[in-house]
């Protein structure tokens, strides 16, 4: 408590400060398109004045650019510098000046670190305690999986959510940034964050790994433009890691849960390709898979990674049988890259490691345990066909007493049985699912249905929630959903 106590005190005075002695600076400096050769600088002010950009290899900076007088964003590339150093920098905005920071070019070769986090939306002292924690790790870049904000579309929430909790480390430490359902697709967004290939999914490379950012909010189908980039730009590659970060999660158990409509998609696809770690947010846990392979046939294992604790209203988290490690707290990855060894450690909001993960690869095999425990993709298969076949519905507004059929009809899978056990969680007294629980045996590729009834009391729109459990010859499931809702209330017609 003392902690995020001090943090939140410490972000007060940044912003008094900020307020005070930016002046004309409203936003930045932060840093975007790092390279090991370049870097692009960007702020925005409130007035049109002449600016400038001092930079240099020490803090007598010495080389200066200057940028013509503009209300808008300010965007300065700077190109030929040197890999692998650091270099310090400040701006000008009329007579306002920002402090001297430093940021360091990537590397070419070598060891180097990164931070993965996301969904930093609504609560900017959250947010504050996060990024200050991640500046402590002093990465060489960080990848931010998406929901910056809480609307992406209100300026306020840009300034308040992002710019002043995350202001100090964007000044030193690049984010490579995915879009989030939050952002709204909007032009704000696209203005802050615009990668150079002039699309929501890029990639780009440090070392001896490659890292592609996908929009899982627009289309992402086989055929569409993002997935024919997505299939080139992986069969294109030959690092030796391969990371993917994106917004919604293959795997999650928690409120969210998986998103299986995308999880068929992109999973076929990262496991041809040898992409080794995907990171998410959407679901404000953390939660890591085991690695996930095919129970049938030899495919690159992957594992799936939600670090969603940003500083959004955490969420609580059950687990499945894909979950290796789990936290309903604040939480960010700290990823070390060294030649063949990969370590991934994550934090609490304390700054306290709480799990790791460790891979050493030798060829197309490892030489830790990595693979001792594996999870089959086929029983998230199965696991996702049961959630699509339960689906949502939305009932009418219950201006009176009556009853509504429920049907859901189930297949089982072609390489074994299916057991399902439903048990409702029964709303408030006025309404009723019964029967409470129905068990559901289904012989391999065939299908059954299970009816319920609901008794709907007037004006009662309390939501039952259905547990699910489920066993194949793989293995079992676990899943947890709310499959009913109603509409609004309508409203009363004028006279």
């Amino acid at each position: 408590m003392k902690r995020i106590t001090l943090a939140v005190a410490m972000f007060l005075v940044i912003l008094v400060i900020s307020a005070a002695g930016a002046g004309e600076i409203t936003k930045g400096p932060y840093l975007q398109a790092l390279t090991t050769t370049g870097v692009t600088v960007m702020w925005e002010a409130a007035e049109a004045s002449p600016a400038t950009l001092e930079y240099g290899l020490t803090g007598a900076l010495g080389r200066t650019v200057s940028v013509e007088p503009s209300q808008d964003l300010r965007k300065v590339r700077l190109e030929g510098l040197a890999p692998d150093s650091r270099y310090y920098y400040r701006v000008t905005q009329g007579d306002a000046g920002s402090l001297t920071y430093s940021f360091k070019t990537l590397p070419e070769s070598g060891p180097f670190t990164f931070v993965a986090y996301g969904d930093t939306r609504t609560n900017p002292n959250d947010h504050f305690l996060v990024a200050s924690l991640i500046a402590g790790c002093r990465p060489d870049f960080v990848v931010h999986t998406g929901d910056l904000v809480g609307d992406g579309r209100n300026p306020e929430d840009w300034a308040r959510q992002f710019f002043a909790p995350a202001g100090p480390l964007m000044a030193r430490y690049c984010l490579f940034t995915a879009v989030g359902n939050h952002e709204r697709e909007s032009d704000l967004y696209y203005k802050y964050f615009s990668a150079p290939s002039g699309k929501p999914w890029y990639s780009f490379d440090c070392c001896n790994a490659h890292f592609i950012i996908l929009d899982s909010c627009v289309d992402i189908e086989p055929g569409s433009q993002q997935y024919k980039w997505l299939v080139d730009d992986l069969s294109s590659t030959h690092k030796t890691w391969r990371f993917a970060a994106f917004h919604h999660p293959p795997y999650s158990s928690g409120p969210h849960r998986s998103s299986v409509w995308l999880r068929n998609i992109v999973e076929p696809v990262f496991a041809r390709y040898g992409v080794d770690i995907v990171f998410n947010g959407h679901d404000h846990t953390y939660e890591r898979t085991w690695p996930v392979v095919s129970a049938f046939s030899k495919v690159h294992p992957v594992t799936y990674i939600v670090t969603g604790g940003g500083g959004a209203p955490r969420y609580k988290i059950a687990g499945d049988f894909f979950t290796a490690a789990r936290l309903s707290d604040l939480n960010y990855c700290l990823i070390s890259v060294d030649s063949n060894t990969l370590k991934i450690r994550a934090y609490n909001s304390h700054g306290e490691e709480f799990d790791s993960l460790s891979i050493v690869k030798m060829g197309d095999a490892y030489a830790n345990n990595y693979l001792a425990k594996t999870v089959p993709m086929e029983l998230g298969d199965v696991e996702g066909t049961v959630e699509e076949a339960i689906g949502y519905r939305r009932l009418e507004y219950p201006t009176s007493a009556r009853q509504e059929t429920i049907e859901f009809e189930f297949a089982a899978p072609k390489w074994s049985n299916l057991k399902l056990e439903l048990n409702w969680e029964q709303p408030k007294a006025g309404n009723a699912i019964h029967p409470a629980s129905a068990f559901v045996d289904i012989d391999q590729g065939r299908t059954a249905k299970v009816t319920f009834t609901f008794d709907i009391a007037p004006e009662d729109t309390s939501r039952p929630s259905l547990a699910i459990r489920g066993t194949t010859s793989l293995g079992d499931f676990s899943s947890q959903k709310r499959p009913i809702g109603f509409n609004r209330k309508p409203k009363p017609k004028k006279d």
